[in-house]
């Protein structure tokens, strides 16, 4: 079962790319501030059996394990994630304006952008986004959200419609111990979606793991964390002479 943080994950790498501040809040842009139109990139009929092959779309590390055999067709897949792409115009648009936002002499300095903004100034057409969408339902998917910027469609469907619709079958694997779940071969879409979508940005549970371990504490970060008792007086560390240290809620100052 593919879990929501395969969602969080991806969503936090685009709040990075699409110049979106989420630790503050977006400011208005100026008015002047003008991105191509959005000239829709679907302009042909879709036909399943002309397909686009995104290669290097499956992770070998664990298909190259010992096969358990193939998913079930009615096992359920959730919050998979299409990942869409611009138009060549809005994309050099977007990464101009992203310059711009870095350059102090620039009169979009730091001019965030919301996610929604992002999407309507430089995101795909809607029309594209539309007939994507109804793409994925006609093929039996659950579309659980459309992201504001415009960039990837969180879906839901079972292993099944995952073979039959990217023509990539979904199997089990064993792995130093581990069970894991991939598609056995990349994935693909009609040729007539590739000019608006990316690919699937997973289609496996190896999700990465943090290589953060936290050291041991220093005498002073210790002492930082000591408990307020005046009856227990200062950290051991400390002595009893008097110190200035920082501790938890001058963070909060500090950094207000």
């Amino acid at each position: 079962m593919f879990r929501k943080r395969t969602f969080v994950c991806a969503m936090a790498f685009l709040c990075t790319i699409f110049s979106v501040a989420p630790m503050r809040e977006a400011v208005a842009v100026s008015p002047n501030l003008v991105s191509p139109p959005a000239v829709p990139q679907i302009k042909r009929a879709i036909d399943p059996t002309k397909r686009l092959v995104f290669s290097g779309n499956t992770n070998h590390r664990i298909t190259s394990g010992q096969s358990l055999g193939a998913l079930g067709d009615d096992e359920i897949l959730d919050n998979l994630l299409l990942s869409l792409k611009r138009s060549p115009e809005r994309e050099a648009a977007f990464e101009q304006f992203i310059d711009a936002q870095h350059d102090p002499a620039s009169p979009y300095f730091h001019q965030w952008l919301t996610p929604a903004q992002v999407g309507e100034l430089y995101g795909p057409a809607q029309e594209d986004i539309a007939n994507i969408v109804a793409w994925l339902r006609d093929n039996g998917f659950t579309v659980n959200e459309v992201a504001p910027s415009g960039m990837t469609i969180d879906f839901t469907g079972t292993a099944g419609q995952v073979k039959s619709t990217f023509q990539a079958p979904m199997a089990r694997y064993g792995v130093d111990g581990t069970t894991y779940i991939s598609n056995a071969v990349d994935p693909s879409v009609p040729v007539a979606l590739a000019p608006v979508v990316n690919g699937i940005v997973s289609l496996n549970n190896n999700f990465a793991n943090t290589n953060f371990h936290l050291p041991p504490q220093p005498p002073l970060l210790a002492a930082a964390n000591w408990p307020i008792d005046k009856d227990k007086g200062p950290h051991p560390a400390l002595g009893k002479t008097a110190n200035f240290a920082p501790y938890n809620p001058d963070f909060t100052f500090v950094y207000n």
